[in-house]
């Protein structure tokens, strides 16, 4: 009797769960795989304040300083010309006359406002007039690698001389994938442990991180993705889904060890997350011809595959072990007798 009222449970529970409806199964093909996107916006705004320009070793500047020139030519009709001079390794200039001056780490202010004093009144009578510019900046290269839009080896000037302003060279990070920056130089790590990028709509810190030339800057990948099962299988677990692999229904379930062939279940769900961070779901039929049908389910990074239990795969658990409990009492009985 009691055999008979599992059997009866079995086969009304059966049709307890349903596939999804055409609607359901839209939205859940357009979820997933749920990536983080980085936030550009927020590293840009953590890039270094360049402040008024210090001019640097082998920067060329250029001199505009007509009355000095015209004073010190042997021509005063002569029209005169531009001074051009290099930041030598000791981080001097070298003017006309008056010989070296500091030019390292000022600004062209400071410079102009040097060359003044210099000029005058040793060999000028009135103050003269002079402007400083930067004709060539100095550069370093840096290399940039991984999730950026134009990997390469760039140079940058002192007023790009930042991580951020390397990544701006290099065209910016890709918006999915990227999820921290390593600095590297000689083989050794310059800025200790990666730098996590800020993702939208998260509050992650991040501040920019200056370079000396000689550094290459890989901006990291997220690490592999991967897809869980649970349920009615035989290995429950999470398991990698590499970049570049398509897994289908099938395979996954594979992954699982198979289903559980005493319960035999004819329903899984798959859950998975959309852009707004809402968990959308789809349950499948996989027994008879829907087992095949399975194959041409896609399953993305980050899913979750519940090979469902329902009262069916309940009651054939409970009569299963009934009927090996039932042989047991009844092979101990016999053997006693």
């Amino acid at each position: 009797m009691l055999c008979l009222l599992l059997v009866l449970s079995m086969a009304f529970m059966a049709g307890c769960l349903s596939v999804s409806t055409p609607e359901e199964m839209a939205l859940f093909e357009q979820a997933g795989p749920y990536v983080p996107r980085v936030d550009f916006n927020a590293i840009v705004e953590a890039r270094r304040p360049p402040g008024p320009y210090r001019v640097g070793h082998r920067d060329i500047l250029q001199f505009d300083m007509p009355t000095v020139m015209r004073a010190l030519s042997l021509d005063p009709t002569e029209t005169s010309t531009p001074h051009l001079c290099r930041v030598n390794s000791e981080g001097k200039i070298t003017l006309p006359m008056v010989g070296e001056i500091e030019a390292a780490q000022k600004t062209l202010d400071e410079i102009e406002t040097a060359a003044v004093k210099a000029y005058h009144p040793r060999f000028t009578v009135h103050r003269p007039a002079i402007v400083a510019t930067v004709k060539e900046h100095s550069t370093v290269k840096v290399t940039v690698t991984g999730a950026v839009k134009s990997p390469g080896i760039y140079d940058l000037s002192r007023e790009e001389q930042s991580l951020v302003g390397a990544l701006m060279k290099a065209g910016g990070i890709v918006k999915e994938g990227a999820g921290a920056v390593s600095i590297f130089k000689t083989e050794k790590r310059v800025a200790g442990k990666p730098l996590v990028l800020p993702v939208e709509g998260m509050n992650i810190p991040f501040a920019d991180v200056a370079l000396e030339g000689g550094e290459t800057i890989e901006v990291l990948r997220l690490n592999p993705e991967v897809f869980t099962v649970v349920g009615l299988v035989m290995k429950q677990g999470t398991f990698p889904y590499p970049a570049g692999a398509r897994y289908n229904l099938l395979h996954a379930i594979g992954f699982g060890g198979g289903v559980d062939v005493t319960s035999d279940p004819h329903f899984v769900h798959v859950l998975r997350q959309d852009a707004s961070g809402e968990i959308v779901s789809a349950t499948f039929d996989i027994s008879g011809d829907g087992f095949k049908r399975a194959a041409s389910v896609a399953i993305k990074q980050g899913d979750i595959i519940a090979v469902a239990d329902t009262y069916r795969t309940l009651a054939r658990r409970i009569l299963s072990n009934l009927i090996r409990g039932g042989f047991y009492v009844g092979y101990n009985l016999n053997k006693n007798n």
